[in-house]
């Protein structure tokens, strides 16, 4: 559903989407703890710990009409096997990318009293403003019988770019339970503003992969300007 979304904005020639379905996990464990009040046992007691979680990314490619293209290729499929597909982008504009997840975790210990849980949901990404440049195409063989079953026969692609480039992230945690003793914070970071140039590219040929890349030094143009811990 995500990367369907991100395909009807990658319409536009202006504007590439690409999200990432979303991700989810579980867990538990088990094992033992040390107090870290002194009038609760000295020797070391069990605990068990459960949780879930999910996750997603993406990334956001736009440049300024009449300045620039970004286009995804349609992917075509030639003899009923072969399919072939690709991405073009070039021109001034930025790229924004992201990460999201949560996760709401329990955990249990004569060490602690009460019902408390530890919700927390928290994003981090990227954003570049500057001259893109990228150029990515894809030969596969695929199978017609099965659904995502697909080898690739060629791929080749490189991209060059500078710009400034800033970095941030955010954790918001909450703390669920009328036994709670710890309080709800957010952590964030809002980091400095670079200048940065980097050229990359790649080539496979069936199970022969190659690849290269260079950057230069990123000259600061600013310190972190905001940040907060829990």
């Amino acid at each position: 559903m995500t990367n369907q979304i991100g395909e009807k904005i990658s319409v536009s020639p202006f504007v590439n989407v690409d999200i990432g379905g979303l991700r989810y996990e579980g867990w538990y464990e088990e094992g033992e703890e040390c107090c870290k009040d002194c009038s609760k046992p000295a020797t070391a007691v069990p605990y068990s710990k459960a949780g879930a979680g999910v996750s997603g990314s993406g990334y956001i490619v736009a440049v300024v009409p009449g300045f620039g293209l970004a286009q995804k290729l349609p992917e075509r499929t030639y003899l009923g096997y072969v399919t072939v597909g690709g991405t073009l982008e070039f021109g001034l504009g930025g790229r924004a990318s992201f990460n999201v997840s949560g996760s709401l975790e329990k955990h249990e210990s004569i060490c602690e009293d009460g019902n408390c849980s530890e919700a927390s949901v928290g994003a981090s990404g990227s954003l570049f403003a500057g001259l893109l440049g990228l150029a990515e195409l894809k030969v596969e063989s695929c199978n017609p019988f099965a659904s995502k079953s697909c080898s690739n026969l060629l791929a080749v692609g490189g991209s060059i770019n500078g710009g400034a480039q800033l970095e941030a992230k955010a954790t918001a945690k909450a703390f669920l339970g009328d036994d709670c003793d710890k309080s709800s914070c957010i952590d964030y970071s809002i980091g400095a503003i670079d200048l940065v140039g980097n050229v990359s590219g790649h080539v496979e040929i069936g199970l022969i992969k190659r690849s290269y890349s260079a950057s230069l030094d990123g000259y600061r143009l600013s310190e972190p300007r905001f940040m907060n811990e829990c």
